[in-house]
C-alpha cells in the first residue's frame, strides 16, 4: 500500500496575501536558507533595476543598494556588469563594429581548430593501410596524441595568456597550427600510388601532438575573451557563436575532408587546412586586439563575500 510522505520544506505557514509572499515562496523554497548577512550573493550580478513599488520588503532591500550612480545600457533599464571605466581603451567601450569583427575572428578560428581535429576521421581505415600500420596504432597518433596535448595546452597556454596577454597566445596558436599543416603536407605525401613518409608514423604522432597543444587557445581561452569584451547581458549570443564555431567545424569537416582525401590525397587535405589557418592568423592579427584590461577595483561589483556592503563604494 502506497503512502504519501509530506516533507517540511521550511515554508512559512501563513496564507500568502501579497506578491512578495508568493515571490518568497518561489525563490527561497526547497529548503534553501535565506541569507541574512550579505546584500547580494557573491558571484552574481544585478542586471535589472529593482522596482520599489512591488512590495514593502523588496523596497527595503532596494534602499540599501542605490544603482543611480552606476552606468546603464542605452535603455537605462539594465545595469552594466562589469562596470566599464571611462577610458576609450577599455574593451567594454569599444565601438560596436570593432566588437563584431572581434567576434568574427574568433568564430572563424574556432571553426578552423574544430575542423582540424577530426580531419582524417573519414579516412582512418584507408590512411592506416597506406601508412602500413594497424588502425588502432594510427588512431592513437592521429587522434589520441592530439587530444592529450590539447588538454595540456589548455592548462599551460591559458596560464601563459594571463601573464603575457591573450593576443600573443592567439597569434602563436595561428602560426604553429599553420606550420604543422605544412609539416603534415610535406612530410607525408603520395606521388602516384607510392607513399613516401618523412619519418613514418612518428611524423604523424609528432605533428598532431604539436597541433593539439597549440589548438587549445581557440577552445579554452575564447570564453575569457568574450568576458573581456562584452557585458554579462550580451555574452549569451557570443558564447553561442563560439560553440557554433567549434561544433560546426567538427561536424562540417568530415564530409568535406573525406572527399578531398579520396580524390586528392593526404597532402592536399593539409595544404587546404593550412590556407584556413593562414586566414585565421590574418583575422587574429587585424581584428583581435588585446582584450585584457586592468580596471580600478572601484568598478568591481562582486567584492569579498565577507563584505556586507558590496555597493558602498558608490554611496
Amino acid at each position: 500500500m502506497w503512502r504519501t510522505r509530506i516533507i517540511n520544506l521550511q515554508f512559512p505557514v501563513q496564507i500568502y496575501r501579497s506578491p512578495h509572499d508568493v515571490l518568497q515562496l518561489i525563490v527561497m523554497g526547497l529548503g534553501i536558507l535565506e541569507d541574512t548577512k550579505l546584500e547580494h550573493v557573491p558571484g552574481t550580478a544585478m542586471l535589472a533595476e529593482i522596482q520599489r513599488s512591488t512590495t514593502e520588503a523588496i523596497a527595503a532591500s532596494a534602499s540599501a543598494i542605490d544603482t543611480s550612480a552606476l552606468k546603464h545600457d542605452k535603455s537605462g533599464q539594465l545595469v552594466l556588469v562589469p562596470q566599464p571605466s571611462d577610458s576609450p581603451n577599455d574593451p567594454y567601450n569599444w565601438p560596436r563594429w570593432k566588437k563584431e569583427l572581434f567576434c568574427l575572428a574568433y568564430a572563424f578560428g574556432c571553426g578552423a581548430v574544430g575542423a582540424v581535429g577530426p580531419l582524417l576521421n573519414p579516412a582512418l581505415v584507408q590512411a592506416s593501410a597506406e601508412f602500413n600500420v594497424s588502425l588502432s596504432t594510427f588512431n592513437e597518433g592521429i587522434n589520441g596524441a592530439l587530444i592529450c596535448c590539447l588538454a595540456a595546452g589548455t592548462t599551460i597556454l591559458n596560464g601563459l595568456a594571463v601573464v603575457i596577454g591573450k593576443r600573443p597566445v592567439y597569434l602563436l596558436s595561428s602560426i604553429v597550427c599553420t606550420a604543422t599543416c605544412f609539416w603534415a603536407a610535406n612530410g607525408t605525401y603520395f606521388p602516384g600510388n607510392c607513399l613516401i613518409v618523412a619519418s613514418s608514423i612518428a611524423s604523424v604522432d609528432a605533428f598532431r601532438s604539436v597541433q593539439g597543444f597549440f589548438m587549445a587557445p581557440f577552445e579554452g581561452l575564447v570564453p575569457g575573451s568574450i568576458a573581456d569584451v562584452w557585458f554579462v547581458h550580451q555574452r549569451g549570443l557570443r558564447s553561442a557563436i563560439f560553440n557554433l564555431g567549434v561544433l560546426g567545424g567538427i561536424n562540417v569537416a568530415g564530409p568535406i575532408s573525406g572527399s578531398i582525401y579520396q580524390n586528392y590525397g593526404f597532402s592536399s587535405l593539409y595544404y587546404g587546412m593550412a590556407g584556413g589557418f593562414i586566414l585565421m592568423g590574418l583575422l587574429v592579427f587585424f581584428f583581435m586586439p588585446e582584450s585584457c584590461y586592468h580596471r580600478s577595483t572601484v568598478y568591481n561589483f562582486d567584492i569579498s563575500s565577507h563584505d556586507a556592503r558590496p555597493f558602498r563604494i558608490f554611496n
